[in-house]
């Protein structure tokens, strides 16, 4: 089966795992960082798992604690990912480096529109958003409507780390 075929297929994060699981990060001498795995054909982008997880949050965001758990293995694995093209394009050769710079600063200034899913991935906290709940899901699971301001990472969604997560629970 094709690659960029199964993850797209992927209804759930829990589907989502298995994939992610067995990903390697693989980067081409021009410095275009991708994905494959084995077992399946071809290569996706690096951002293809990342925009995956956004449309399978996006789609069902009252997710429960069973999602919210491979959530959090699958956030971190894909930041393996990332972790990991960025450490073989820091070990590249001038070239290589080279042709990202450029690519980069091309994105930049002719592609201003184009936003980079990593930079939403880590900058705007996207990788942590089983951390979040929605307002039903804050009051069924602490008893309490939330505060009033919403996260940043989602529209009416509270964040909630795992540290404070289990205080609430114990109030």
């Amino acid at each position: 089966m094709e690659l960029e075929r199964a993850i797209f297929q992927a209804k759930s994060l829990e589907e989502l795992l298995p994939i992610v699981q067995k990903a390697d990060a693989k980067m081409s001498f021009w410095g275009w960082r991708h994905v494959s795995v084995d077992g399946y054909e071809g290569s996706v982008s690096r951002y293809a798992l990342s925009i995956r997880v956004n449309e399978i949050v996006e789609k069902d965001p009252e997710f429960d604690d069973h999602e919210r758990s491979f959530g959090k293995m699958v956030v971190s694995h894909i930041t393996r990912l990332y972790d990991a093209g960025t450490q073989m394009l820091d070990k590249s050769c001038f070239l290589t480096s080279f042709f990202c710079l450029i690519r980069e600063i091309w994105m930049n200034v002719f592609s201003y529109k184009c936003e980079d899913p990593y930079e939403r991935w880590i900058t705007y906290h996207q990788n942590q958003f089983y951390e979040c709940y929605t307002r039903n899901q804050y009051q069924e699971v602490f008893g309490r409507e939330p505060p009033n301001a919403s996260s940043d990472i989602a529209p009416s969604r509270w964040g909630i780390s795992e540290a404070n997560r289990q205080k609430l629970l114990r109030v």
